[in-house]
């Protein structure tokens, strides 16, 4: 039986059951029997990467008579884990200027040789998730034919010799066609669904003479290398275990493009000295506390997971809330853990608890977030209740290990013990159906070129009642509106200027908003000139608010957590202002809109505390640290569901000025405020969860000075990110900023906005949520 099945979720339309975990030398092979088409193919295949650090994944390889790689479609570690089309012995090759290191969700990769087209650039094609990307050829490639099909050549998955130096996959592969004789589009194979994201969908196409299409079942005729194209082009397979369904070799799991199932994480930041193996399953470290995480986190629900240990000198199990950055599990108040000597461990204590273990012992993980405790099992026998009062959310699954080895199972293939009744596996299609299936319905970046003239700006999806607008190809203000205000003022988050009345800004529209003459920075409209645009949905209309001391005009989507407040100040400290969103804000940004003079940007952040239990500040036109400036929310100020609090700071609560604040709620899949500690060494940079696939991330360092940083995926298509946006100053857009990475689940930090040792705070919002009963798993980026 399926476990995605067994412990329930929505299914996606078309239902993928199983992939194949590649690793350490297992491959399929087979040779062609006679030369196929070797101008016009396809070849499309989903891939979870898991080697990280090993130097190719094998997508779809050809191998000539001495047995030296020739013709592939790979992904290359070096440099930098991109796709990579070679040719073979001519030396042509392409290369994907993106790069593909999300080892926590899914790619579908298709490859088009077209050489009969008549723009030279077509043909060979590379698509990734159902989009094109852009390739680079190199002199020597070929543009008129290829060597594939050749009938003296093998086709292989999974390994490659070049000179006797042998490469292997790490990771899983799913739904493999080679088509022969077309060249078709990834529309054939997957498509977009309502919430868009692209998912497999089945391919009812011919296949051709040399054909094939791989399902990896093992229980077909021919078992995994069975080609259920109808073609009999059946491959045998080398090295893989399809029998001990319950063991830790087992290698056709359930984690599949239609329920993705958690993995150890080698994005973890703690694990320096860790080697993981087998799909990020298995998991070593040869001396010195290790503590790994995992690519899932919960903030409710009952979840189990198995740990089956070898090599025991020192392990812990248990759950960690995020971040987690001690050596091992049980040194903070956050962490949890039962270690092999029958100690539990919790808050830096360590106290009796249960059985000890050893090698070839199986530890259940049963982990209760409704009632906010968790069990330890030794062998399908529970130890009792270790820890009540789990309140810090959310939580993942996480390892420490001295010295030894082991290995994970989430529940993608069959447990070793029957899991307590009522908890669930962690896959995507457990995870709660999330409020917001499609991030693009309240927030959307859109692009534009400036006109100089009535420029109607379309395509945000929506009728916005918030938009962010910066020049990027040259200096010029940030360009604050809302409808609140109304179109015709706007405000600059790098400057402390008071609003500015304009007709520049010309109206909000039902997919957008226009734009008139420029201004005289250029900020909105200059000619030929590309802009970015940030845009959010609050409500239509707006409400009067008598829920705090000053009375509020609103408008407020709590579903989505942003609400839009204008309030007249009284200068009084101790001041109260609805919100609106029902839940208490995580984040809220805070203009005077009348003065000039002592009116910065003030910014209240969730993460934002220097010591103590009241929140600091944060200025958006400053690049100052956070300081506990208590005239701005008040010496004890109160953050709730429905008001928050004010000092008699000027720049939030002038009296007699009007003012606008931006009030921001996490919404679970959808939005995400956190912090992080930088790390100052780019191989253990902080990896961010944030819970979905963000759109938008805004990050500032915290204790230190340091500049605000927008990154968007409009601008940055593909990996890494790299065109930041920088709030506090007028400044265009550079080539290269953070150099980082955005994926399925959140991001990964890699070069700037990493000081060792500084706080960072962080806002994302989401274009699709990582997974939920009712929608389509991420895709990886």
């Amino acid at each position: 039986m399926n476990p995605a099945q067994f412990w329930g979720g929505a299914a996606a339309p078309y239902e993928i059951e199983q992939s194949l975990r590649l690793y350490n030398g297992s491959n399929l092979y087979w040779t062609p029997s006679s030369t196929g088409n070797q101008t016009t193919f396809t070849q499309s295949g989903w891939i979870k990467r898991a080697g990280l650090t090993s130097n190719e994944f094998f997508l779809f390889l050809q191998n000539d008579s001495t047995n030296v790689g020739t013709y592939f479609l790979q992904i290359q570690q070096d440099p930098n884990d991109t796709l990579y089309f070679s040719q073979g012995p001519s030396g042509g090759y392409g290369r994907t200027l993106a790069y593909y290191r999300d080892p926590s969700a899914w790619y579908h990769v298709v490859g088009v040789a077209d050489y009969n087209n008549s723009t030279v650039a077509d043909r060979y094609r590379v698509y990734v998730n159902g989009e094109r990307v852009p390739v680079s050829f190199n002199a020597n490639y070929n543009t008129t034919t290829t060597a594939w099909n050749n009938n003296t050549y093998p086709q292989r998955i999974g390994w490659n010799g070049v000179s006797n130096s042998y490469y292997y996959t790490q990771g899983y592969v799913a739904e493999f066609h080679h088509v022969d004789g077309q060249a078709l589009d990834p529309t054939d194979f997957g498509e977009f669904d309502d919430n868009g994201v692209w998912r497999p969908i089945a391919y009812t196409g011919s296949y051709g003479t040399n054909g094939w299409y791989l399902k990896f079942d093992p229980s077909a005729t021919n078992g995994i290398g069975h080609d259920h194209s109808g073609n009999g082009n059946n491959f045998t397979a080398s090295g893989f275990d399809t029998t001990n369904t319950t063991a830790s070799t087992y290698d056709v799991m359930s984690d599949t493009p239609t329920t993705n199932w958690c993995t150890l994480n080698p994005l973890n930041i703690n694990d320096s000295g860790f080697t993981y193996s087998n799909g990020n399953l298995d998991l070593s470290t040869g001396g010195g506390w290790e503590t790994t995480t995992a690519t899932f986190y919960t903030s409710s629900g009952k979840w189990y997971y198995e740990w089956t240990a070898s090599s025991v000198y020192g392990q812990i199990i248990g759950i960690t809330a995020y971040p987690y950055t001690n050596s091992n599990l049980g040194v903070d108040a956050t962490s949890y853990g039962y270690q092999q000597d029958g100690r539990k461990w919790n808050n830096n204590t360590a106290s009796s608890y249960g059985a000890t273990w050893t090698n070839g012992d199986v530890i259940g993980v049963a982990y209760n977030l409704d009632d906010n405790e968790i069990t330890f099992y030794k062998n399908g026998v529970s130890q009792g209740v270790a820890f009540t009062g789990i309140t810090s959310l959310p939580v993942s699954p996480a390892i420490s290990i001295f010295y030894g080895s082991g290995s994970t199972n989430f529940g993608q293939r069959a447990f070793a013990y029957t899991p307590p009744t009522g908890y669930k596996a962690l896959n995507t299609a457990n995870l709660p159906a999330p409020t917001v299936k499609d991030g693009s319905q309240y927030f959307n970046t859109v692009l534009y070129t400036g006109t100089n003239a009535t420029n109607a700006i379309t395509g945000v999806g929506f009728a916005p009642n918030f938009v962010w607008v910066k020049r990027r190809s040259a200096s010029g203000d940030h360009i604050l509106s809302d409808s609140v205000r109304t179109a015709g003022k706007y405000l600059s988050s790098n400057l402390t200027a008071s609003e500015v009345t304009s007709t520049d800004f010309g109206s909000f529209d039902s997919d957008g908003f226009t734009v008139n003459a420029v201004d005289q920075t250029g900020g909105l409209n200059s000619n030929g000139n590309t802009y970015a645009a940030w845009n959010w949905l609050a409500a239509n209309g707006t409400e009067a608010l008598t829920t705090g001391s000053i009375n509020s005009t609103v408008s407020a989507n709590p579903s989505a957590g942003f609400s839009i407040v204008s309030y007249t100040g009284t200068g009084s400290a101790g001041a109260t202002v609805g919100h609106g969103l029902g839940v208490e804000p995580s984040m809220i940004i805070i203009k005077n809109r009348d003065d000039s003079a002592s009116s910065f940007w003030c910014v209240y952040h969730k993460s934002a505390y220097v010591s103590g239990a009241d929140p600091n500040v944060l200025y958006l036109n400053s690049t100052q640290a956070q300081t506990d400036d208590t005239n701005v929310w008040g010496s004890s100020p109160d953050f709730n569901s429905t008001t928050f609090e004010l000092g008699d700071y000027n720049g939030s609560n002038g009296s007699g000025d009007d003012l606008i604040a931006y009030c921001f709620a996490e919404v679970e899949g959808y939005s995400k405020f956190g912090s992080y500690v930088g790390q100052g060494d780019n191989d253990t940079a902080p990896f961010i969860y944030t819970g979905h696939k963000p759109a938008w991330i805004l990050v500032k360092r915290a204790t230190g000075t340091g500049d605000w940083t927008i990154y968007d995926v409009k601008r940055d298509t593909y990996n890494p990110a790299s065109k930041d946006l920088v709030p506090n100053s007028a400044t265009s857009e550079p080539s290269v900023g953070m150099i980082g990475d955005i994926l399925s689940n959140g991001f990964k930090i890699r070069n700037q906005q990493n000081v060792a040792g500084q706080t960072y705070i962080y806002a994302s919002f989401a274009s699709h949520p990582f997974g939920g009963d009712g929608v389509s798993p991420a895709t990886a980026r």
